[in-house]
């Protein structure tokens, strides 16, 4: 079995940032990042800028979650060893608690799957409307380049005619000096 990659609500968060930047990018035709400061780790890291921090970042986060993780089994087991002697009148609160929160989790995995759902739809639609635009930008690049090529080409015909138009006078000038000086 796959291993999960978003476990929970707050590990949508990069994912809901990586949205609000397609929507910003989607509504200009300029870069929306100019500055490394302003870019979500999802979308630096696809770039190639911030690989060291995104997984300094990771790094970070699985060193607390490894500390809260061995926190919690040590309290886990004494609170084991103190039910011990407990067992025979806590045993049914226990198994009761223990449905319940079975219940809970079922509810709150299938909230989870659901927000991921969601979120997936919103990824593609994103997507789509990401490679759309790409596809507009391209477009004008390419007629923009068209339209500069064209320009380039008039200012180049024009400069000819000037240094020709030039060399004319120039001709004529020589020409016209050389008559008044016989003159």
């Amino acid at each position: 079995m796959a291993k999960m990659i978003f476990k929970d609500e707050k590990s949508l968060q990069s994912i809901d940032e990586v949205f609000r930047f397609a929507s910003q990018a989607l509504g200009t035709n300029r870069p929306v990042f100019l500055d490394g400061k302003t870019i979500p780790p999802a979308i630096g890291i696809a770039l190639g800028g911030t690989i060291g921090a995104g997984i300094g970042v990771a790094g970070l986060g699985a060193g607390v979650a490894g500390v809260a993780g061995t926190a919690s089994f040590i309290g886990g087991a004494s609170a084991a060893i103190g039910t011990a002697a407990l067992l025979p009148f806590v045993a049914p609160v226990a198994i009761l608690s223990g449905i319940g929160y079975f219940i809970f989790k079922g509810k709150r995995q299938k909230d989870l799957h659901r927000k991921k759902l969601t979120r997936y739809k919103e990824a593609i639609s994103k997507q789509n409307d990401v490679i759309k635009k790409y596809q507009e930008i391209d477009k004008q690049r390419v007629e923009s380049e068209e339209k500069l090529n064209k320009v380039n080409e008039e200012l180049r015909a024009k400069i000819n005619e000037l240094l020709a138009i030039n060399e004319a006078l120039l001709k004529i000038i020589s020409e016209l000096g050389s008559d008044l000086q016989v003159a």
